[in-house]
């Protein structure tokens, strides 16, 4: 029953810490610590080193299949060094995959447990600043085993969760007679198990993309990277919101459209829905901007835009 109410207690911590993110600045707590200590301890590591292993092979078989090509030489050259500069151990790096993601998933790379796939869409677009970011954010989702541990603060959720739900039932008379009946045990416990899992593995993975954005960014060590990240997602935000603002538009005129027109705004819009969705979880333009001017302070440009 201690074990249970400790878990509560840090899935409040985690929820606390999460809320608090956009209000404070981007020192770490005390709290950032202890998960950062925790993601990288030896358990946790062996854990993922054994899923990444069965991940790899998954991918190794259906990579015909799905379109999975090997990186070319420089961006895996580029990936290897965004892990290393992060504090990714020598054993522990992972090969950068590519393949075709459809737009509107509007997803520019992800990182699995033993590797991590960039989207081959996205990179003809993107610039090398954006392109430079985006590694060194997939690894810091590796060096902290965020996959992994998404998985852990959930099950611990879940754990948590349902004693507690118990205790508070077992108080009133109506809920001690409907925990007497194994059916009614049952429901209650997928219930709040799931209800925890969905909420606490957003709220982690919110956690999750924040840091890996803040650390991300300041390791790439690079004012004039961080600037035009915040001026690629002004532009990116700038076109979604119009795609939005003319959605209406564009359905009273759909029977004029041919086919392929209806396809390409039918993803647009698919496009902008996700990328708002997800843009949540990720830094805003102002705070980008505000590392941007941190690392300007201190003089700091990658060699590409020191020769520039």
């Amino acid at each position: 029953m201690h074990l249970n109410r400790a878990l509560v207690v840090c899935v409040l911590l985690s929820f606390f810490d999460v809320a608090c993110m956009e209000n404070r600045s981007f020192q770490k707590s005390w709290l950032d610590r202890m998960l950062a200590n925790v993601a990288q301890s030896k358990i946790v590591n062996t854990l993922n080193q054994g899923l990444a292993h069965f991940d790899r092979a998954g991918l190794d078989r259906g990579a015909q299949k799905n379109g999975v090509q090997d990186a070319c030489e420089q961006l895996k050259e580029l990936g290897r060094k965004a892990q290393e500069e992060v504090g990714v151990t020598q054993k522990r790096i992972v090969p950068i995959k590519q393949k075709a993601i459809p737009p509107s998933e509007a997803v520019a790379a992800i990182a699995s447990f033993g590797f991590i796939m960039v989207n081959s869409g996205h990179l003809n677009q993107a610039r090398y600043s954006s392109i430079r970011h985006m590694l060194y954010h997939e690894a810091i989702h590796i060096k902290y085993n965020d996959r992994v541990m998404i998985g852990i603060v959930g099950l611990f959720a879940c754990m948590g969760a349902l004693p507690a739900v118990k205790a508070v039932l077992n108080k009133s008379k109506g809920g001690s007679e409907l925990l007497d009946h194994q059916v009614a045990q049952l429901l209650i416990g997928c219930t709040v198990g799931y209800v925890a899992l969905k909420c606490v593995n957003a709220t982690y993975g919110k956690y999750c993309e924040h840091r890996a954005d803040i650390e991300g960014f300041y390791v790439t060590k690079c004012y004039q990277c961080v600037r035009e990240n915040a001026e690629d997602k002004a532009k990116t935000l700038h076109f979604v919101q119009n795609i939005l603002d003319n959605k209406t538009i564009h359905s009273s005129k759909q029977q004029n459209l041919t086919d392929e027109q209806k396809e390409k705004r039918a993803s647009d819009l698919a496009f902008a829905r996700n990328w708002i969705k997800g843009n949540s979880r990720y830094l805003s333009i102002n705070e980008i901007q505000q590392i941007a001017d941190d690392l300007k302070q201190e003089g700091r440009l990658c060699e590409l835009h020191k020769e520039s």
